[in-house]
């Protein structure tokens, strides 16, 4: 439920806004962000799926879905960065994307969860620096992205916690699960991480719609022409 909260709520307010007469927001930017708020009901669908099932290909579409949130969050901030505008832009999804296949092919092969989890993690890097280097500023986008990834790091390391319990090396003399808090540790995870995605669907809707607001990075990053 945590993970549908975010997609939902982004995808209804960027229905509105492309509903808007008027609005400078074009169709491809609505769609790229439609793709990436429905990447988090897959994350939802996902998620339930694993902890229902407790199965090895559970799993498997719990991880597909935490990537097609990592891939849609950074296709979605194509032409509003240096990086991803133009032709460079080009090539940079060409490796992002080779990269993440690459990848993912090898994990299903080893099923080594320590190089899906780095594979993850960097590739939700690159969104977080991509939308933290935008080519312009606004104070509540700043915040958005301060806040995501305070909540991320935060989440991050309780799931580390949740992961010493389930294997019982919490501390000398006590079992797994044994202190009523240690329950609380995967689901503090899970919230903490979709207020993280609340927040930088919020930045990403928010780079979108100032972006137009300001003409110098408008001509230079121009969308209307794709």
């Amino acid at each position: 439920m945590a993970y549908l909260v975010p997609g939902i709520i982004h995808y209804r307010k960027v229905q509105a806004i492309s509903k808007t007469k008027g609005h400078p927001i074009i169709p491809l930017v609505v769609r790229r962000i439609r793709i990436a708020c429905l990447s988090w009901v897959l994350l939802a669908l996902g998620s339930f799926i694993f902890h229902a099932s407790q199965t090895a290909w559970g799993e498997l579409v719990d991880e597909l879905g935490m990537m097609s949130v990592s891939c849609s969050m950074c296709y979605a901030l194509r032409g509003r960065h240096p990086v991803t505008a133009g032709i460079s832009g080009l090539v940079f999804y060409f490796i992002f994307f080779g990269v993440v296949f690459a990848s993912m092919m090898i994990y299903i092969m080893c099923g080594y969860h320590p190089f899906f989890a780095s594979v993850f993690i960097i590739t939700s890097l690159v969104s977080v620096i991509l939308l933290k280097t935008m080519p312009h500023s606004n104070v509540e986008f700043t915040q958005r992205i301060h806040k995501g990834v305070v909540h991320a790091i935060t989440g991050y390391c309780i799931w580390h916690i949740d992961q010493v319990c389930v294997s019982r090396k919490w501390s000398v003399g006590h079992t797994a699960y044994e202190w009523e808090l240690q329950y609380w540790s995967h689901p503090i995870w899970h919230l903490l991480t979709a207020s993280a995605g609340q927040s930088f669907l919020g930045a990403l809707t928010l780079c979108h719609l100032y972006s137009f607001k300001d003409r110098e990075t408008d001509e230079k990053f121009p969308l209307k022409r794709e």
